[in-house]
């Protein structure tokens, strides 16, 4: 796919041999549909010209200042972020594309099939996003994923959040420092909007302090003054408002968030 590249040269011979034998397994097997479009892909639920597209979506400026919500006739903020002001511990929010129409069927694909090469194109359009980022606040930036449900990668040998996390933390040469870790077994999903806001307080904690040991160790002993709080799709920003709480407490001035996708 044309628009997926990574700067570590050996990650990406790697990924891109593996790459190509999956599409040549594919192509013998009938090929995929585009997620968007509805032509056939050599490999990807998703073609070309539509990856462009979201590329082109995610860059958009005319954004809400704190959850990233395009805006239409507001300015500065949403309607939203102005009634329920629920970014506090949030420096901002970075979503690359709301969720609607067809991207809510690549994301199902993405999630129910562990697509290899669906993680890295999301993972190169974060990476962007992200050195966007630093060159707005002037510095380098740690990325602290939001964690899986207990036993989810066990149980269903994936997880979204942790896929994009290896892909930019391998194809990109950037730290990620895993900090947090997540009490309760509810999907979010399954939660209506006041359930999420009470919940997702006491559905995330601090990491135990041997893997807190082992990653200050990695970094160098100290944490960073700021860092990027990943996640995949944002709903109300009460999961990203209780990590940035946590991760605050240890003593990160900062917490940016990017995700994917906003509701």
């Amino acid at each position: 796919m044309k628009n997926i590249s990574f700067s570590n040269v050996g990650f990406s011979s790697i990924f891109f041999a593996g790459f190509f034998a999956k599409c040549a397994i594919s192509f013998v097997l009938g090929g995929e549909t585009c997620a968007g479009c509805g032509r056939k892909t050599a490999f990807l639920p998703l073609c070309d010209e539509c990856s462009k597209k979201l590329l082109q979506e995610s860059v958009l400026k005319n954004r809400c200042k704190k959850c990233g919500r395009p805006l239409l006739s507001e300015i500065g903020e949403c309607g939203e972020c102005r009634k329920n002001g629920i970014f506090c511990q949030t420096e901002k929010l970075f979503p690359l594309w709301t969720y609607s129409v067809w991207k809510k069927r690549l994301v199902f694909l993405w999630k129910m099939q562990g697509a290899l090469g669906v993680s890295a194109f999301f993972a190169c359009a974060i990476e962007q996003k992200i050195k966007e980022i630093e060159t707005e606040v002037g510095e380098k930036l740690f990325v602290v994923p939001v964690p899986p449900r207990p036993g989810k990668i066990k149980n269903e040998g994936f997880d979204q959040v942790e896929s994009l996390s290896r892909y930019i933390s391998r194809g990109f040469s950037r730290r990620v420092i895993r900090l947090l870790e997540r009490t309760s077994l509810e999907q979010q999903k399954k939660l209506k909007r006041k359930e999420r806001l009470l919940t997702s307080a006491n559905s995330y904690k601090l990491a135990s302090k041997s893997v807190i040991f082992r990653e200050r160790k990695k970094i160098g002993g100290n944490f960073p003054q700021s860092v990027v709080l990943l996640d995949d799709v944002v709903t109300t920003g009460a999961t990203v408002e209780a990590c940035a709480s946590i991760l605050k407490s240890i003593g990160i001035k900062r917490v940016f968030a990017v995700s994917l996708f906003i509701v």
